[in-house]
């Protein structure tokens, strides 16, 4: 089978808890090495997943490895992008962890990288590569399900990590991104929004914003930050008279207007629906796997993985529209330079 060599920079707990675990179930993949400026993670992560070799210092792995692609998990402000373009400009194609950037600036430098060496990038954005959300874009893909007429987001999430200029700003890159990505997955490009935001006690805020989509759309997306529980829930309905809902990354429900006439003269409308459950494939959470798969045979296709640079760069501007519309107490229109 061919594969993709892969080098593997930053061995921190999500890349060993979330990411590094895949790779043995990905054949596509050839673990070469790994990297962290801690010595002890990288000959661990190398030892615990397979990989040959291990390294201190990511330039020196490029140049000793034959490497196709380089992944890189940390920190966005000290490594995602800087390592990134040096990555691409050393010729590998790379896969970043979200954010790729900690602003708009810096994820257009990213994308501009990318088309300039003609290196492919794509951000780990996993909610898009979950089977649910998947299945979700093949229903509202559909002939029958028409245009997408609404659109509804809520997203009950942890306080984010990292350290941000604002816990705002914080929220919407550590959080907020893998809602809005699924959301651009979904519905396509966000023309209008209008947010509004609300800071409680103990760092708990909550985010309600309107949004007009490209093709006339409207929507609205409810986010938490500081919840005790972790929850999603997505609804997209078309004016084909079909709908489909997914709850929690695993639940979809299916909506169809193949009605029939019930009691009292009103319909019920019948659903389909399918649970894949908390675990599958012998790997806990939804997406990880998958967009590693879709990453390395995207490679090995010599096309374009999703979310791109491209992808990223508008997800940023999202964010950073509902950061401004906040602050200037208005509606904002989204700007693609």
């Amino acid at each position: 089978m061919a594969q993709i060599k892969l080098g593997f920079i930053g061995c921190g707990a999500h890349a060993t808890r979330n990411l590094q675990p895949c790779i043995r179930l990905v054949p596509e993949i050839d673990f070469v090495a790994t990297c962290d400026i801690s010595a002890a993670k990288a000959e661990s992560s190398a030892q615990r997943f397979g990989a040959k070799q291990w390294y201190t210092d990511y330039r020196t792995m490029i140049e000793t490895e034959d490497l196709d692609v380089v992944a890189i998990v940390g920190h966005p402000k000290t490594m995602h992008t800087d390592m990134a373009i040096a990555c691409m400009e050393l010729g590998k194609h790379v896969f970043i962890e979200k954010p790729p950037a900690i602003n708009v600036e810096d994820a257009k430098r990213l994308s501009e990288t990318s088309t300039r060496t003609g290196k492919f990038g794509m951000v780990a954005t996993m909610w898009r590569h979950a089977p649910a959300h998947r299945m979700a874009r093949r229903i509202v893909t559909q002939a029958a399900f028409g245009e997408p007429l609404l659109f509804e987001g809520r997203y009950l999430a942890p306080s984010p990590r990292g350290a941000h200029e604002t816990l705002e700003w914080a929220y919407l890159l550590d959080q907020g991104v893998h809602i809005v990505d699924c959301m651009r997955y979904l519905m396509g490009d966000v023309t209008r929004l209008r947010a509004f935001e609300h800071f409680g006690a103990e760092g708990r805020m909550a985010f309600a914003v309107s949004l007009q989509f490209d093709n006339g759309a409207v929507g609205t997306l409810n986010m938490v930050a500081g919840s005790p529980a972790l929850e999603t829930s997505i609804m997209v309905a078309g004016d084909g008279g079909h709908s489909v809902h997914v709850h929690n990354m695993q639940q979809v429900q299916y909506l169809k207007p193949d009605a029939w006439r019930g009691v009292g003269g009103y319909r019920d409308f019948p659903t389909q629906e399918w649970n894949q459950g908390t675990h599958y494939r012998g790997y806990g959470r939804h997406g990880y796997l998958e967009e590693m798969e879709h990453f390395a045979q995207s490679i090995l296709a010599r096309r374009q993985p999703r979310a791109s640079l491209d992808d990223a760069c508008e997800v940023m501007r999202i964010c950073q529209a509902i950061a401004d519309s906040h602050e200037q107490g208005a509606s904002v229109q989204i700007r693609r330079d």
